[in-house]
């Protein structure tokens, strides 16, 4: 399998970076008091286009999929000035189906370089605007003629599908941040993932197919304990 080194390299390590920078957790840690750097952790919904796929499964006689995928996840970063952040994000999810004996899974993730900017509106209250620029996965995964009964699962084999398709994303966000104490954030921020996507690959075979283009809007919630980042007075 041939592949171009040069960019395939570069997002590796944006990859890296960012999965060393993100935790995926429903509940954001404190602040690092020996490197600086802020983590947070997020929950939410991704909004899936998944039309064409769900069409070519519904004409193989399968199901099709939810558009919604809930996702956990987080970032990292640090704060190069007042409002201004550089580090990492990422999250991860999935949804699933199921037909008349089987089921299929269809996950999504997503790992990047983050930044953002903005400004404080109030004391309290700080809007920001940003982006996250990476890659992920999608993966798919149908089983079917599932056995009846432990016998017959003792000699019957189910037959499943497994591919994968990566893609190449940005997501433009916009965050608004609420400090409800000195030491308790709530975050909330809409986003939009627009990518574009290879093809589908099992086993070393690629073969052509949607998802061609990923588009999801995507809202999250977080919470950070140990305050804002900014340094206290």
């Amino acid at each position: 399998m041939k592949v171009r080194k040069g960019p395939l390299l570069v997002l590796i390590m944006i990859a890296l970076l960012s999965a060393s920078l993100t935790l995926p957790s429903h509940t954001a840690l404190a602040k690092d008091e020996d490197n600086g750097m802020i983590q947070r952790g997020q929950t939410g919904y991704a909004f899936v286009n998944f039309h064409d796929l769900n069409d070519k499964l519904v004409n193989k006689g399968y199901e099709g999929f939810k558009s919604n995928i809930f996702l956990t996840g987080g970032s990292g970063f640090f704060e190069i000035s007042d409002n201004f952040r550089l580090g990492g994000a990422g999250y991860q999810g999935s949804t699933t189906n199921s037909f008349a004996n089987g089921n299929g899974k269809l996950s999504l993730n997503f790992f990047g370089v983050l930044f953002e900017a903005g400004m404080d509106v109030t004391e309290r209250f700080t809007l920001m605007a940003g982006a996250t620029a990476g890659t992920g996965t999608i993966g798919l995964r149908i089983t079917e003629s599932i056995p009846d009964s432990f016998d017959d699962a003792l000699t019957d084999t189910p037959k499943r599908h497994k591919m994968d398709k990566r893609y190449f994303g940005i997501q433009p966000s916009l965050t608004m941040e609420f400090a409800v104490t000195s030491s308790i954030s709530l975050r909330t921020s809409a986003s939009y993932l627009w990518g574009t996507a290879n093809k589908w690959n099992l086993d070393g075979k690629k073969f052509i197919g949607p998802i061609k283009q990923v588009n999801a809007p995507i809202i999250t919630f977080g919470i950070h304990f140990g305050g804002n980042g900014k340094d206290e007075e």
